[in-house]
């Protein structure tokens, strides 16, 4: 399905999903957001690039590592 996001890591009972991007400026294909939104409100989902790397990783830390 376009839109689905890049990324789906399951992670024991839980599982998460990233959609990749080359830059925070980079242009989002139709649907992306509506997936990434949908997967978000049942587990974790988000868009990653270079400028949020860090961020991101920092919120999966908290989210999935207790």
């Amino acid at each position: 399905l376009q839109g689905i996001p890049d990324l789906l890591v399951l992670y024991g009972k839980t599982w998460f999903s990233l959609e990749n991007k080359r830059s925070a400026n980079a242009k989002k294909r139709p649907n992306q957001q509506y997936y990434v939104d949908l997967m978000n409100s049942m587990s974790f989902s988000r868009f990653i690039c270079p400028e949020n790397k860090d961020e991101v990783l920092k919120e999966l830390k908290q989210v999935f590592i207790k």
